[in-house]
């Protein structure tokens, strides 16, 4: 108790407690056999506790009590010391010595738990509550027992056995130290396996001057199981071997093409060479599964000389065993030359067996590869990939790989001989080609040494020379990337991407000539992680590339809108490059979709509106807002992102087009985009429109400077043309305005903007009769009959409809004018060959025209002298006057009436009703119209427009049927036709409810009966 006999009980047990918890806390930061650790920690863990209770209570300070105290502390600081003293300990020297160190942390528990079993005596009265806990505690302390892991014991029984039978093969080296690193946690890699080999010695070294002579031993034996001195004696050892071996071929008997084996490696139940030779007690030597056999059968004796065994002990014949691998290196280095004979010959045939014998001997014997580049086997197999045989390079390239695998002096041969350019011309080749040639490249690049140990490939470093040279090799990335894209390399194609990732590591060039080749991982990958520098290289590589739609689908796909999204929120160098990017790639469908999906649509229009920002941002805000708006409203609204509203893009879009400081090139692609969004959303545009002043701010853009301005904005001001008529008419009634508003209509080299201009008129001209005049002052009437001559279908129905302003019959002065400058044959024609639309309002035109006919007919002068009578003129069937196309617009003149005719056959009723409309008005004074009508035969097929389905069109025939039942002479030949067609309608139009047509149908009958004289009328037979 020296040093605490005058310090306090209390005391004492907080210093207890604070070692408990010391040496917990430090139980819990082992590596290896955590399990004993770990229990130990668990068991301290209860015990603080317990110690707590004690503290709070008084407890008997006697001598018994502090010794025992003390002993609980001793004991935990040495659990303790166990920590210190394996926890920085080599990782392979832990796993050599786990037993040991199982039996020492068993050791400590049970010492920790005898003290704690002595508890009890401190207190019998405080210990009454916690008792049982503590006898639990104690009883299982004291029983515990501790083992190595099955894992450690299993390396730890292979070692044991390759220090007994001397095994110092390869092989069984490479091996153990792959077990060994891979349960340790160690990398497979030289450098750290050789620090645990260096750290094994310093414990041999250690272990020498502590006197442990049992442990030195051990660890010596190891050592030298495990080691292979350094690379160059390795190698330098290897290279003697061979040259023995070459020797000893020299001196040895060849049958079959191997060398006879020694009888000494028969086992004599089996017959073959053995593989694990073991003598018995008496010197017969059998191989090792055979004789346990033997023995598990319940045999005693030797099975060769039936001599009974004392002892069934089996030891391994180090000497046989040699023996027996000095037969398999002969033979080895026979098959290689015999493989080399083979592949210098002529016969191709012979040359994939040659090369499978290489492949099997490379896995017998590693050691065999530098034998191999000894025979200068690796340059002749080079050699064989010039040849197109697509199996035998397939197979060049598998035996390449077994020859290089984990051996980087034979890949450097490999690669002086020029296997890069060969696998670079893989391309073309099928896929057992291409995938073998990948796996050499990829073998080729990682940089492993002479310890041939089964590297994981995350754990593999990269040859920086060699991927240098691969960069500098013609076609290289080409090939890489067509197996990335081929789909019949998919097992290939996660290698190839580990070696473009590594070209493009650091390197900016390498990355865009990749992205070049059309593989953009590592472009869009620099872009999220890469420098600023780098970044901006990527991105000005990126437009000057000539992208197609393929390109812009890949480039969305890799992802490259996340970054540009992000860099367009950063430093102004990086956001201008950003936004150029992203309008260069939103050309692609699936590009713009990807920005909206992202949540880069608000980005984008804060840039475009902001004047805080340089011009160039906002020329390219808005030329990617106008492509992703070219797909429609719905494109935005379906990508389930929140998106700004519409109705407020609208407005924005409309207060910053007039604003005259607004860049040309920010304003045309935001139009545009104003148009594609009033066309989806055509409801918050009209609701835009229709607010005050907007289309007055909108409409002086007619005059801008720049003509696509002006165009776009022809098309918008027709878009609402029917929702703001006077606004825009009051605009165009500026004489300087509506000079400049001509330019549309005069302009034949814009079609397009020759049909908005007439659809625009057409929508203002109705009833505003003052527009119609400045027009025509204007020269509008011959620009449209101009058009009416070339145009196409759609321009004209549109100045067919424009026209009908011009018709007015209450201007008759204007109706002269359409009539002097050609309209009506134009009209005539319009009715023979254009199409529905056309021939309606060719018809309606007519009408309009004809009615005026009636007004303008010169009568004939009937005063004349007896003697000399006036001279003769020939006077108008309907209007009984002088007529002419020009001074009255005579119907009959102008040739119409034929093609009216036969418009009434039509199945269209909106061509029917105004041909109805253009023959009523032969009718509209006196009887000679109607006989007209008769004789052209326009009033047979009338009757049969009586049976069909439309109100207004019937109404109009029995208008005119009226007037030609007035003529005795029709009446004669059409009342019994007439009434036939009329009873039917009579019940049909009562039972729809249409009074006033029944009230028609009804006196028209009555009409009829009164000219019959009867009270009904015959059916006609």
């Amino acid at each position: 108790m020296s040093g605490l006999e005058l310090v306090p009980i209390g005391t004492i047990l907080g210093l207890l407690i604070d070692q408990v918890i010391s040496t917990t806390i430090a139980l819990n930061d082992v590596f290896i056999e955590k399990e004993c650790f770990e229990t130990l920690s668990s068991y301290l863990f209860d015990i603080s506790p317990i110690l707590v209770e004690l503290q709070n209570h008084e407890l008997n300070d006697t001598p018994a009590v502090r010794q025992i105290l003390e002993f609980l502390k001793e004991d935990c600081e040495k659990a303790e010391g166990l920590v210190q003293k394996y926890k920085n300990r080599g990782k392979f020297y832990t796993i050599l010595f786990s037993r040991r160190i199982a039996n020492e942390m068993q050791d400590a528990t049970q010492a920790i738990g005898r003290s704690l079993s002595m508890l009890p005596l401190v207190n019998t009265e405080v210990l009454s509550a916690i008792s049982e806990k503590v006898n639990r505690l104690q009883g299982a302390m004291q029983k515990v027992k501790f083992v190595a892991s099955q894992s450690c014991l299993a390396i730890l029984g292979r070692l044991d056995k390759g220090i007994r039978e001397e095994r110092h093969d390869q092989n069984f080296r490479n091996s153990m130290l792959e077990q060994i690193a891979s349960f340790a946690g160690v990398p497979i890699e030289s450098s750290e396996i050789r620090k645990e080999l260096d750290s094994l010695r310093m414990e041999k070294e250690e272990a020498a001057a502590r006197k442990e002579k049992q442990a030195e031993i051990f660890l010596k034996q190891v050592i030298e199981l495990l080691s292979n001195d350094d690379d160059a004696h390795a190698e330098e050892h290897i290279r003697k071997q061979y040259y023995l071996i070459s020797n000893l071929i020299e001196k040895s008997i060849i049958h079959n093409g191997m060398i006879k084996e020694y009888n000494a490696s028969l086992c004599p139940i089996t017959g073959s060479v053995m593989v694990d030779p073991v003598i018995l007690c008496n010197g017969t030597t059998y191989e090792r599964e055979a004789i346990e056999s033997w023995f598990l059968q319940g045999n005693t004796t030797d099975p060769r000389t039936g001599e009974a065994l004392e002892d069934l002990a089996l030891k391994p014949n180090i000497s046989i065993r040699q023996l027996i691998q000095q037969w398999r290196e002969k033979n080895h280095l026979l098959k290689i030359r015999q493989a080399k004979e083979v592949l210098q010959s002529i016969n191709n045939y012979a040359y994939d067996d040659a090369l499978r014998d290489i492949q099997k001997v490379v896995k017998e014997n590693m050691d065999t590869k530098i034998w191999i580049a000894i025979e200068g086997l690796i340059d002749i197999i080079v050699l064989l990939l010039g040849i197109s045989d697509g199996n035998l390079k397939s197979r060049s390239f598998q035996a390449l790989l077994d020859i290089v695998e984990c051996h980087s002096d034979n890949k450097k041969k490999a690669v002086e001989a020029g296997v890069l350019q060969h696998i670079i011309e893989c391309v073309g080749f099928d896929s057992s080609v291409c995938t073998a040639a990948v796996n050499l490249l990829f073998e080729l690049l990682k940089e492993n040494d002479r310890q041939f140990l089964a590297i994981p490939e995350e754990d593999c470093k990269w040859n920086d020379s060699l991927c240098r040279k691969l960069k500098q090799q013609h076609g290289a990335i080409t090939f890489l990337v067509v197996i990335i894209f081929d789909k019949q390399f998919s097992e290939s194609s996660k290698k190839v991407e580990d070696i473009l990732f590594q070209l493009c590591f650091n390197d900016d060039n390498m990355i865009l000539s990749v992205a070049s080749s059309r593989w953009y991982k590592p472009l869009v990958q620099c872009l999220f992680d890469g420098s600023e520098s780098a970044k901006h290289s990527m991105m000005r590589g990126l437009l000057g590339m000539s992208l197609v739609d393929e390109d812009l689908e890949q480039l969305g796909k890799a992802g490259v809108i996340n970054p540009l999204i992000k860099l367009a929120m950063a430093d102004d160098e990086s956001k201008e490059l950003a936004f150029s990017v992203m309008a260069k790639l939103s050309a692609s469908l699936e590009t713009r979709r990807y920005i909206v999906e992202v949540g880069g649509l608000s980005i984008i229009l804060e840039h475009m509106f902001s004047s805080q920002v340089s011009p160039i941002i906002r020329e390219n805000c808005s030329e990617i807002f106008e492509k992703i708006t070219s797909n429609g409203m719905e494109f935005i609204t379906d990508s389930g992102i929140v998106v700004p509203n519409q109705e407020q893009m609208i407005n924005q879009l409309l207060v910053m087009l007039p604003t005259p400081s607004a860049p040309i090139g920010i304003r045309k692609p935001a139009f545009r985009a104003l148009l594609n969004i009033s066309s989806s959303a055509n409801a918050a545009a009209e609701k835009a429109v229709a607010m005050p002043n907007v289309i007055s701010n909108i409409l002086p853009l007619l005059e801008d400077s720049d003509k696509e301005i002006r165009e776009l904005t022809l098309k918008f001001v027709h878009r609402f043309s029917r929702n703001v008529p006077v606004g825009i008419t009051n605009f165009l009634l500026d004489d300087r305005r509506l000079e400049a508003f001509m330019s549309f209509l005069k302009d034949d080299s814009q079609p397009e903007s020759q049909i908005l201009a007439v659809g625009l008129l057409s929508n203002l001209q109705k009833n505003n009769n003052q527009l119609i005049k400045r027009l025509a002052e204007f020269g509008t009437i011959p620009l449209l009959l101009n058009m009416l001559k070339r145009c196409t279908i759609d321009v004209n129905n549109n100045v067919l409809e424009l026209l009908s302003g011009f018709t007015n019959p209450a201007d008759i002065e204007m109706q002269e004018s359409v009539v002097r400058f050609g309209a009506y044959p134009l009209l005539v024609d319009f009715l023979k060959s254009g199409n529905s639309t056309a021939k309606a309002r060719a018809a309606a035109l007519i009408s309009s025209l004809s009615s005026s006919s009636p007004r303008l007919t010169k009568m004939k002068d009937r005063t004349s002298w007896f003697c000399f009578p006036g001279k003769k003129v020939t006077t108008c069937e309907v209007h009984g006057g002088i007529c002419s196309l020009e001074s009255s617009f005579c119907l009959l003149d102008s040739g119409a009436l034929p093609p009216l005719v036969q418009l009434l056959k039509e199945r269209d009723d909106a061509v029917k009703l105004p041909a109805i409309l253009a023959l009523k008005t032969l009718v509209q004074e006196g009887q000679s119209g109607a006989n007209v009508l008769h004789q052209r035969g326009a009033i047979a097929p009338m009757l049969k427009l009586l049976s069909e389905q439309n109100p207004a069109l019937i109404e109009e025939v029995l208008e005119i049927l009226d007037s030609v039942l007035d003529v005795t002479s029709l009446a004669d030949i059409y009342s019994v036709k007439t009434w036939n067609y009329l009873i039917p309608l009579a019940t049909i139009s009562t039972e729809n409810g249409d009074e006033h047509l029944r009230v028609k149908v009804a006196n028209l009958l009555r009409k009829l009966q009164l000219l019959s004289g009867t009270a009904s009328m015959p059916t006609q037979v």
